[in-house]
């Protein structure tokens, strides 16, 4: 019985430890995001802080580092005229309104740069939600391994991926990260494989 107990413990200290573990450098683990670099396709998702994602897509644009001729907004009806104002003539802007997830624009993206015949990409979105979008680059739709990913972050107040605990809005994006991503992992990777949705 002792022996049984003793194991018991250690299996609860274990436990927990990977708990704290976890909890403490889930920020480093969601945030993926590089440095700008130069890409041939910038991909502003919908949802989230849009307003600050556009902002970022503009300010990458100005800053020369799409050296191709697209840019992809999702998850939009429309953009604002000031936006347009923003890029030159020769730039071929694409909105798609009908993506509605995460999963959906990166399925469709990895199509375009198929068909356009692509070699980088940046998406651009919140730093704690690019984790997800790497996930599901690396594991659903076509395999694109000749093509450069990239996630930029645009801004999010207060983001700090080792500190991100202590700041009650960076901690709730990052838990509802996590949440998102093991249900999204369960809906596509589990339940899609046996037929379901």
């Amino acid at each position: 019985k002792k022996k049984k107990f003793m194991k018991t413990i250690l299996f609860l200290i274990l436990l927990i430890t990977g708990f704290i573990y976890s909890f403490l450098n889930l920020g480093i683990f969601l945030d993926v995001t590089k440095e700008p670099s130069k890409t041939e396709l910038l991909v502003c998702l919908g949802g989230g802080y849009h307003e600050k994602r556009v902002q970022k897509t503009v300010e990458l644009y100005k800053n020369d580092f799409l050296t191709g001729k697209n840019i992809i907004f999702t998850g939009v009806p429309a953009l604002d005229k000031y936006v347009y104002k923003n890029f030159d003539s020769k730039t071929n802007i694409s909105i798609n309104s009908k993506l509605k997830n995460t999963m959906e624009e990166v399925i469709s993206t990895k199509e375009f740069i198929k068909q356009n015949n692509i070699s980088s990409v940046t998406f651009i979105t919140e730093a704690p939600h690019s984790k997800r979008i790497e996930l599901f680059w690396e594991n659903f739709g076509e395999n694109l391994p000749n093509v450069k990913f990239s996630v930029v972050g645009s801004e999010l107040k207060d983001w700090d991926k080792i500190n991100y605990f202590e700041n009650k809005s960076s901690r709730e994006y990052a838990l509802g990260e996590a949440a998102k991503l093991v249900y999204n992992f369960f809906i596509y990777g589990v339940l899609e494989k046996f037929g379901y949705k």
